[in-house]
């Protein structure tokens, strides 16, 4: 799953070495706009020794996480344009949309198609999953028409849509019967799915262009455009619990864990990515040449953090210190996955790369 549940904490269990070891890489190949080298913005997800990835090739890949094969793929499937979204894995299949609107369900085995459906506009955010009353799986999926969909797994029909009012750029954040959704209109909607309404809208000062991040009836929220402000959020009653400026405004997800949130500038000027406690004081700052499109992951006692500057740093969550960085040949402005050992993640210079540490 994208930022490692359906929560969108940005958090998983695990323990990383103190060093970035760079074992394969995979070309996307050329964009078919451009014939240039195909940018990969999607993030990836990994399950089964295998990883899931878009580009802007307008290409779904499946490749082997195994370095003894390379990064080999596996197979590829073409959409119908550029594919920035991060896939979903439900069971079998993989879900994810692309840029002309398409939601594609493809066999994780193959990439052969089961379904197709089409909404009005470009699907950029990843999809999402619940399980309804009746025991029917669902996926959740927003979109540029304004729209947030829910759609049969089994089939793809649309089984409900609320219209947002404006572009839905992220994905949907759960907690149970509860989902939190930014829209680019500078507010953050908490739905209740079992109702299929949106219970309660909280206004930010700037637009929230990222997930939500959930823990324990409470969602953390960045904003942009003259907000720049990281934002706790009360789910029961969307009424605003916190909030605490940021050194710059930030088009990326925050990271939540037990007793730390953590969410990075996008600017240029002052980038950082910050540290909070759950009640919103500050613990530390690290300062950065570039910001971050990607937001951070918490794995166990480290942070890994993609920049624009074309840099995967390792960082100690005690203190912000810097462990180790690696940089790549383009922006990433691809989430980090971890799985198995292995760190993957997309870059813009078309390539996807995956590292172990030592």
């Amino acid at each position: 799953m994208y930022r490692g549940d359906a929560a969108m904490s940005g958090a998983c269990e695990g323990r990383l070495g103190d060093k970035l070891k760079l074992v394969w890489r995979f070309r996307a190949g050329k964009d078919a706009a451009t014939a240039d080298k195909a940018a990969v913005k999607s993030s990836a997800v990994i399950d089964g020794g295998k990883v899931f990835i878009g580009a802007n090739n307008g290409k779904v890949y499946a490749l082997d996480l195994d370095n003894n094969n390379n990064g080999e793929e596996l197979w590829s499937f073409p959409a119908g344009a550029a594919v920035s979204a991060p896939p979903m894995l439900l069971g079998d299949r993989v879900i994810v949309g692309d840029e002309r609107g398409v939601v594609y369900c493809l066999d994780a085995s193959d990439g052969s198609p089961r379904w197709t459906t089409t909404t009005g506009a470009k699907v950029v955010a990843a999809a999402n999953h619940f399980v309804d009353s009746t025991g029917r799986d669902c996926v959740l999926v927003g979109s540029w028409d304004r729209s947030l969909y829910c759609l049969s797994a089994s089939d793809g029909q649309t089984l409900w849509s609320i219209p947002m009012g404006n572009y839905v750029n992220a994905p949907c954040s759960l907690e149970g019967n509860t989902a939190a959704l930014p829209v680019c209109d500078g507010s953050v909607r908490v739905l209740d799915l079992a109702a299929k309404k949106v219970v309660w809208e909280m206004p930010t000062s700037g637009m929230v262009a990222s997930a939500v991040a959930l823990r324990s009836g409470r969602g953390y929220a960045a904003d942009s455009n003259g907000g720049d402000n990281l934002y706790c959020i009360d789910l029961s009653s969307g009424n605003e619990v916190w909030k605490q400026p940021l050194s710059g405004p930030t088009l990326s997800p925050a990271s939540v864990t037990a007793d730390r949130v953590l969410v990075a500038t996008s600017a240029m000027s002052g980038a950082a990515l910050h540290c909070f406690t759950l009640d919103g004081q500050e613990v530390w700052r690290h300062e950065m040449s570039a910001g971050s499109s990607a937001g951070p992951l918490v794995v166990g006692d480290r942070v890994l953090l993609a920049g624009d500057d074309g840099y995967l740093r390792l960082l100690r969550l005690s203190d912000g210190g810097q462990i180790d960085a690696y940089r790549v040949g383009g922006c990433i402005e691809s989430s980090p996955a971890v799985a198995g050992g292995y760190i993957v993640v997309g870059c813009n210079d078309g390539y996807v790369y995956a590292f172990r540490t030592e």
